[in-house]
């Protein structure tokens, strides 16, 4: 029987489109940014095998006290070893982040000499999380709010487990099955202190979003563009039909290990069952009310790619 495997994308991720509707991911070398992000894969240490040690590891709260362990990603490009069983590519995108509202004409991304890159031609690519706040331009106004899509999963099928694939500057990994579930892992592109999801704090502007126009192949493109929260009310679009994600950020995030005082415990308390209360209602964040900000920044999408 097909096993299904789960690639959950978060963080500075551009979504470039090829002429026939597939797309090539993108994860920026942000090493040399003011706040360095790094490309990352990050899964149960014990389903994974691999040659070099991980980079980072924590032991989450929950009652196996699963580890988890990321993996910092070099430049180049990522293969899927394992053939994928899929013949077509379908996409469900509900509200990705879009280039091209921050900088009108400037659309179209570079083909860049460094960065991680993986094609996404097989299968379906669908938004499976949306940050619990509203965002828009820092040029616009907050009539232009939305929420926006927060984590992007690439499913597909192989036939059997594990999972084969090489990474630049890991190698070749193999992802074992846990049970009868879907092979998960997080492909992220975030600072390494958010390589394992952590609830934090609120805050009002999103400048590392910027950085994605540094791929833009229009003459001028807006190098200090930034994204500004709005806490009111707003159309939370639904989800597309998808199986629940055992690595989902929020739920990580409540099982992150902190030491608190005494205050900072009752208030992570308080948020944590809120959360709680959210994920079990809705099966994901904010759509209750906006009080849970997002963990990581937002994946976005381009109109094309450079020829």
């Amino acid at each position: 029987m097909a096993i299904d495997v789960h690639v959950i994308f978060s963080g500075i991720v551009s979504l470039i489109p090829y002429g026939d509707g597939t797309f090539l991911v993108r994860l920026q070398d942000g090493s040399g940014w003011g706040h360095p992000h790094f490309p990352n894969l990050v899964a149960p240490i014990d389903l994974v095998t691999a040659t070099p040690a991980p980079n980072k590891t924590v032991t989450l709260t929950d009652t196996a006290k699963t580890v988890m362990a990321a993996w910092r990603i070099s430049n180049g490009t990522i293969s899927i070893d394992s053939t994928i069983q899929d013949s077509t590519f379908q996409q469900d995108l509900r509200a990705t982040l879009k280039i091209v509202d921050g900088a009108p004409g400037c659309g179209e991304a570079k083909r860049p000499k460094r960065d991680v890159e993986v094609d996404v031609r097989k299968g379906s690519l669908m938004t499976t999380a949306l940050t619990p706040e509203a965002w828009f331009y820092d040029h616009k106004t907050a009539a232009d709010a939305a929420v926006l899509d927060h984590e992007i999963c690439w499913s597909f099928k192989i036939a059997a487990a594990p999972l084969k694939m090489t990474f630049p500057g890991i190698g070749p990994i193999s992802l074992r099955q846990l049970g009868t579930n879907p092979i998960e892992l997080r492909l992220q592109n975030t600072p390494p202190g958010d390589y394992f999801p952590q609830l934090p704090k609120p805050q009002a502007t999103d400048d590392h979003i910027r950085h994605y126009f540094e791929q833009c192949t229009c003459p001028r493109p807006p190098m200090n563009r930034y994204l500004k929260v709005y806490l009111g009310a707003v159309s939370m679009p639904g989800l597309p039909k998808h199986t629940t994600h055992a690595l989902d950020g929020f739920k990580l995030a409540l099982l992150y290990p902190r030491r608190w005082s005494p205050l900072q415990a009752f208030r992570a308390w308080q948020q944590r069952r809120l959360l709680a209360a959210e994920l079990a209602a809705t099966g994901h964040p904010g759509t209750l009310q906006p009080a849970n900000p997002r963990l990581n920044c937002p994946p976005a999408v381009w109109e094309s790619l450079e020829p």
